[in-house]
């Protein structure tokens, strides 16, 4: 499966991973992330970023699921006779923005502040 990142700058494959997981915020950072960690080399990459650890846990767990979830392909030769079932899992996902922050983002709007 390929994940898009939060900020739309990466797409990044889940084939060859190690793990995905949430990371506690960076030194000096407020924000939880969602990142991806390659098995080859161990070196990670952020997918996304939260400002609580339960919202990052819940994209976790919907990454889990998308993942988890398979689609039947219909598989019929020429003369219309349905052949074995064939099931292919999803091949994107794209990571959600941080439902606190987009909130925030309305208020400073709808108060005139500047975002």
């Amino acid at each position: 499966m390929w994940i898009l990142t939060q900020n739309g700058k990466r797409i990044l494959s889940t084939e060859g991973l190690d793990e995905i997981a949430v990371a506690d915020p960076a030194e000096g950072k407020t924000d939880f992330a969602v990142m991806l960690r390659r098995r080859t080399d161990g070196k990670p990459f952020a997918l996304g970023f939260y400002a609580k650890k339960e919202r990052a846990a819940d994209v976790l767990k919907e990454i889990f699921e998308v993942q988890s979830e398979f689609y039947p392909l219909k598989n019929v030769d020429e003369a219309g006779v349905k052949l074995t079932n064939i099931i292919v899992p999803p091949k994107v996902y794209e990571m959600p923005p941080d439902k606190d922050l987009a909130f925030a983002r309305e208020i400073a709007i709808e108060k005139g502040c500047s975002v």
